[in-house]
Order: structure tokens, then sequence, then C-alpha cells
């Protein structure tokens, strides 16, 4: 499944001559390889541009060094908020935030892995994180 994704993903950069380095959650992705904060980072850039939601991701490393559901969880919706308001609509994804952290805890035992490990039966289950349906209707 990842070579057939490898291969959409090189010809997409080859057609429109992108630089995938610029999309936040590509990028975290890449550089984590952590699905718990690849998650995060696609809640940020939802409605707002990747220069601004970089600027939220980074504003929210310097106070969570480590992005972990169980830290997230117990995080205010003002105090995230703040962080991240330079992607816009701070309040609304700090409540995502919280509202997928308490789901990947409870439902996934704070482990994102064994659910990617399902494969094409994940979706069904990304689909009932808070504030995720709409975004994984597309794929």
């Amino acid at each position: 499944m990842f070579s057939k994704v490898s291969e959409v993903i090189r010809i997409l950069e080859r057609i429109f001559k992108i630089d995938l380095n610029e999309f936040l959650a590509y990028k975290v992705a890449v550089e984590t390889g952590d699905p718990f904060e690849t998650l995060i980072a696609t809640i940020l850039t939802q409605n707002t541009s990747e220069r601004n939601a970089f600027r939220a991701y980074f504003n929210l490393k310097k106070c969570y060094p480590t992005l972990r559901p169980e830290i997230l969880s117990k995080a205010s919706i003002s105090e995230l908020s703040k962080l991240i308001s330079a992607g816009g609509l701070g309040n609304v994804k700090a409540k995502r935030i919280i509202e997928a952290s308490n789901y990947v805890l409870k439902k996934l035992n704070g482990d994102l892995w064994s659910l990617l490990k399902l494969g094409i039966k994940a979706r069904n289950e990304l689909m009932k994180i808070p504030g995720f349906t709409s975004l994984y209707k597309l794929i």
C-alpha cells in the first residue's frame, strides 16, 4: 500500500512541481513518523494557509515539545487556543485537539499505530475522531 502511495506522490510532485515539505502534515509525518503528531498537524492545517499552520504548530511545540494524547487531553481550550491562534479558528481547533486526544486515549488506548495496522478498515475508525468526518470523506 505504501509503495502505491509513494508512487502517487512522486507523480504529483513531478506534474505539479511542488515541494511536499511545504505542507505541514506531510512534513510532520515524514520527520516524526508519529501518527498522533501527524493527526494534530492535520487539525492545524484545516481552513488555513500552510504558513499559518506551521506557525501554529511551532507555537504548540514550544509549549508542548512532545505531542502526546495523554498530555494534550489535559490542556485547556483557552491555553491551546492562544498557542495555535496563528492558524485561525483557535477555539475550534483547540477543542478538536482535546477531543481527538481523548478519543485516542479512550478508544485506542493512546495508540494510533494499532489503528493504522487495520489497513482499509482504519478509515472507518478515523472518521469517528471528532472533527475529522469531513476530512476523511475525501480519502
